[in-house]
């Protein structure tokens, strides 16, 4: 769960989107709503913009960012926004400046994900995904591993595959031990490091000879930018200039291709 909340803590700082993996039970939805314990307060523009979405919507607004969790049964209007007479938000232009929660991804429409790539590649909302490792969602799993591997293609060779930048595994734990984890340090310590990485955040993108030659053992050509932007955040959460082999290491734990 530490890698967890590691994970949460580098979407948070450099708005990377995140995939979780875990059986039913593991809190994947509190883990995505604890999201919004480590972003930073709304500034007054951002606060503007999300009220216009929301009076546009005819719905009420807070001051805290948004976050939104639509079914997987949700229309492809429902997620995208549109309609045949009055336009009007869909989920994602709600999440506008918070969190899209799509909890089942692989039981969401193909088509429906297809006409969200876009909008979310555009990046005003942070994309957190959860599903189970396997169709029977038992915890005693009996599913072959040929079924397993057919189940988790729908999202592997999906459409929204490459708006991932983040993968972790959400293990199954008891309330006790979701607190203890939670109560490890307080979502404010966090929520300043994530703070002081969004300001600080530095322009140098260039690696070093051991770096290149760690993303080159381990990715390849497609992820290559997307582990870079992610070391980029972690090197900027350890307030380094330069990004470093540790940095580099750590983001590759977290790619997708490693599970």
């Amino acid at each position: 769960m530490k890698q967890t909340l590691r994970v949460l803590e580098i979407a948070a700082a450099g708005g990377h989107n995140v995939l979780m993996i875990g059986p039913p039970g593991a809190s994947k939805t509190a883990l995505a709503r604890h999201m919004l314990s480590l972003l930073p307060s709304l500034t007054p523009d951002e606060a503007l913009e999300t009220a216009r979405v929301y009076a546009a919507a005819e719905l009420p607004r807070s001051s805290a960012r948004p976050f939104r969790a639509p079914h997987y049964t949700i229309s492809a209007p429902g997620l995208v926004g549109g309609g045949a007479k009055i336009p009007r938000p869909g989920e994602i232009s709600l999440a506008h400046n918070g969190v899209l929660f799509l909890d089942a991804l692989p039981e969401f429409g193909r088509q429906v994900l297809e006409a969200a790539r876009q909008p979310l590649k555009d990046g005003h909302a942070l994309l957190i995904a959860a599903m189970n490792p396997c169709p029977c969602r038992n915890p005693a799993c009996s599913c072959s591993q040929q079924l397993i591997q057919l189940y988790r293609n729908r999202v592997w060779e999906g459409p929204l595959m490459d708006l991932f930048e983040l993968h972790v595994e959400a293990p199954l734990l008891n309330r006790q031990e979701w607190a203890t984890l939670c109560d490890g340090e307080s979502s404010d310590g966090v929520k300043a490091r994530v703070e002081r990485a969004r300001r600080t955040k530095h322009d140098n993108h260039k690696l070093n000879d051991e770096c290149l030659k760690l993303l080159a053992m381990y990715a390849g050509a497609r992820p290559y930018d997307r582990i870079l932007r992610v070391s980029r955040t972690i090197a900027d959460l350890a307030e380094e200039e330069a990004i470093r082999t540790e940095h580099v290491a750590e983001a590759l734990q977290y790619h997708i291709g490693n599970m």
